[in-house]
């Protein structure tokens, strides 16, 4: 059996803040209470990535089992009620009583914590960045908190061999084609 999980953050839209919380963000969190809570691109393309791997891996007689994990921010339940109607069978909420928003370190160690106890997964995928920090380092601290080889930027990816092929964002555009083995933690980018 094939073990896949994909890491997820549900976020404040921070787009629909009004310019009065921007401007008092060095005093303290700006106040989100009335924004839309979403998933960010990156996010929802490791989601959709995760299970479309999975899908490939069913294609060709494999038996998987996708997770989705996400540290619950207290308002990701009309995200996450969703997910198993699209073919995750576990979802899982870490609760965190900590503001992570600012926090890649700690995320990764919540998240790997999480990830020890419950795995091994073969494939583990994580959006490239997520608001409000977007600093793009939770998946790297994950990677090397777990000892996984990690691949960045991808934007697409397929069983092959007992391995994967990968199709990653070349630095000045372009893609590159790779072949790997699992298992591996894929960081999304824009994905196809």
């Amino acid at each position: 059996m094939k073990r896949i999980l994909a890491c997820f953050k549900v976020t404040d839209d921070f787009d629909s803040l009004m310019p009065a919380e921007w401007e008092n963000l060095g005093t303290g969190a700006p106040d989100t209470s009335y924004v839309k809570r979403l998933l960010g691109c990156f996010d929802e393309a490791a989601l959709e990535n995760a299970l479309l791997f999975g899908d490939a891996l069913r294609a060709l007689g494999e038996e998987v089992e996708l997770t989705a994990l996400t540290l619950d921010p207290g308002y990701s339940d009309h995200i996450v009620k969703n997910l198993p109607a699209i073919g995750f069978a576990r979802v899982v909420c870490l609760e965190s009583g900590a503001d992570l928003r600012f926090a890649p370190e700690e995320t990764a160690r919540l998240l790997c914590g999480f990830i020890k106890e419950n795995g091994p997964y073969d494939a583990v995928f994580a959006g490239q960045q997520a608001p409000p920090y977007n600093s793009g380092l939770v998946p790297y601290f994950l990677a090397a908190r777990l000892g996984l080889h990690c691949l960045a930027n991808v934007r697409a990816l397929a069983p092959e061999g007992g391995g994967v092929t990968v199709l990653q964002e070349a630095d000045g555009g372009g893609t590159l084609r790779r072949r790997a083995e699992l298992p591996l933690l894929f960081v999304v980018a824009n994905a196809e």
